[in-house]
């Protein structure tokens, strides 16, 4: 976890980044263990400008025994699984606490969670949150740089370094 000040189109607030969340749908694979103890932060800061950047594996598309495939019916029926799930959907209505609150969430694809550069998964996930404002989604390897006054700040989920991802 990091926190730093993160400059939002001119609006200057705090920022908590996540990373490896690996959300899941409470099947056997699921490894998400902050259920009671993520919520309950998201809540503490609902009414705060803050900036929650989630970088990468938020949600676990890849815990089941299927083999390895990218398709938007497939990945439809696994996010809406995902949001199903009473640990996942917390977490999505805390977050969506802070968006309408005046903050922001900006969700990172990780390898675990490629699908949500789909604009059908997105649309799952928002509706999950309740709709807000104030979220934004990005795809691809590219890190984020945040600039603190101490410096910048490199924001990367590390796949860039991963063969298997290439």
């Amino acid at each position: 976890m990091l926190a730093a000040n993160f400059e939002w189109a001119g609006d200057t607030m705090n920022t908590l980044v996540l990373s490896d969340l690996h959300l899941g749908n409470g099947g056997f694979y699921d490894i998400f263990a902050g259920e009671a103890e993520l919520p309950r932060l998201l809540e503490k800061f609902k009414n705060e400008k803050l900036h929650v950047i989630l970088n990468g594996d938020t949600f676990d598309f890849l815990m089941n025994d299927e083999p390895l495939k990218l398709t938007a019916a497939r990945a439809d029926d696994q996010a809406r699984a995902l949001v199903a799930h009473p640990g996942t959907g917390n977490v999505l209505r805390g977050l969506g606490e802070i968006a309408r609150g005046g903050g922001k969430v900006t969700f990172c694809s990780g390898n675990h969670d490629l699908e949500i550069g789909l604009k059908s998964v997105q649309a799952i996930v928002l509706k999950a949150m309740g709709s807000p404002s104030g979220v934004a989604f990005s795809v691809g390897e590219e890190p984020l740089v945040l600039s603190t006054a101490a410096g910048a700040v490199l924001v990367a989920h590390g796949e860039r370094e991963d063969d298997w991802n290439r």
